[in-house]
């Protein structure tokens, strides 16, 4: 209804403020070098946002804008601590030639968080307006809900277990990666990322290929109903997806440490528009399945989002990473993905003797997978760091 969407809207767009002052926290605390503190505090507002999602959700039924109420409860409850304790830590002071260059910086990040705000959750928004509005009848008589609204509830599990597994992913990463980026001297910046953020986005793809591999399996485990089992087509698309928003992550905290703003918010409003357009055109023309077709719109909205973050960070002499390597993860990644997918559709892991035949060529495919990123999109000195950093493990444990 339009009501639920604006009221949607709204929580969302309040959202934004408390996030950036809680993320501007944070950063205060990696300036401090205070990481176990910085960790303890996420860890905690997950749990929070996720108890009041489960209680709102489930117990009020309360739908999106319950989901985005219980973001919008932790954040402001984090910034408010985490505010008022950078405030009296640090007091208040005006400079104006500081204040200056920091305002032009920040200025087009607000929009910038609407926009990606709006790149994970254009998905769901489109199904519901552009798929089928027909009722849906079982046995039990007509249901209130459209075949539009089933649609977005499988789209929504299959997203969902994708997302999760990136927040993880990412966001410890980023922890480690924004911090050591702006450090760096902008002399020695170009060869350094080019090095690491090849290895990054590897070891990154490991994680989310293996999401894709075995995303069948995480909705087997948390469907809960078979009508939400379908969701297997939409996790592992959406795990690659991902993979391409992690590549630009890199990318972005590059443009960030030079300044390129600007240049970002272009980005993701093009990125926003093709995925929507993409997606409106696959649903509106789907007769079934028309949470795959959202599915393939997420990847059209991050695959370019991850080359123009690339391209830019390149033009302003900050690259991240080799066009070899990342030509090779991307003929990795989708091959990896086509195959899992059609395994997924060869049988159905829960029929009667299937379980064991799918999860053995899973589990040739993984290895496979863990193979060819070892090999090829690895170079020499980041494969004899691991197996260091490897034996070092080996001999602590002993």
């Amino acid at each position: 209804a339009p009501k639920e969407l604006v009221d949607a809207f709204t929580i969302a767009i309040l959202i934004v403020p408390f996030s950036l002052c809680t993320t501007s926290a944070l950063r205060y605390l990696q300036v401090l070098k205070w990481s176990r503190t910085s960790t303890v505090i996420q860890m905690g507002k997950t749990v929070l946002e996720a108890g009041l999602k489960l209680w709102m959700l489930f117990g009020l039924e309360w739908g999106v804008a319950g989901f985005l109420l219980s973001i919008l409860i932790g954040e402001a409850v984090a910034s408010i601590a985490l505010g008022t304790w950078m405030f009296l830590r640090l007091r208040t002071g005006f400079d104006w030639a500081v204040f200056r260059p920091l305002f032009l910086f920040a200025l087009p990040l607000l929009p910038l968080g609407i926009v990606q705000l709006g790149l994970h959750y254009f998905g769901r928004v489109v199904l519901e307006h552009a798929g089928p509005q027909t009722l849906v009848h079982h046995a039990g008589g007509a249901l209130d809900a459209t075949l539009a609204r089933e649609w977005v509830g499988v789209f929504g599990l299959g997203y969902k277990i994708a997302s999760l597994v990136h927040s993880a992913a990412l966001v410890s990463f980023m922890q480690i990666w924004q911090p050591y980026v702006f450090a760096l001297p902008e002399a020695t910046r170009r060869g350094e990322l080019v090095r690491l953020g090849n290895w990054a986005i590897a070891a990154l793809a490991a994680v989310y290929l293996g999401l894709a591999i075995f995303g069948r399996q995480a909705v087997d485990l948390l469907s809960g109903d078979e009508a939400f089992r379908a969701a297997w087509r939409v996790t592992p698309i959406v795990a690659l997806a991902y993979l391409a928003y992690a590549s630009y992550s890199i990318s972005q905290v590059a443009l960030l440490a030079t300044k390129r703003t600007w240049a970002l918010l272009g980005v993701n409003v093009a990125a926003l528009a093709i995925g929507v357009a993409v997606a409106w055109g696959l649903v509106s023309r789907a007769e079934a399945h028309g949470y795959t077709a959202a599915a393939v719109g997420t990847l059209a909205a991050f695959a370019p989002l991850a080359l123009c973050g690339e391209w830019l960070a390149r033009a302003g002499g900050a690259s991240t990473r080799s066009t070899g390597a990342a030509l090779r993860l991307f003929a990795i990644a989708s091959v990896t993905v086509g195959v899992a997918l059609c395994i997924d559709a060869w049988r159905d892991p829960l029929a009667h003797g299937a379980l064991l035949p799918v999860l053995g060529l899973k589990a040739i495919l993984a290895a496979l997978m863990l193979f060819s990123l070892w090999r090829f999109a690895i170079d020499g000195e980041g494969r004899a760091g691991l197996v260091r950093l490897g034996r070092d493990l080996v001999a602590k444990w002993r």
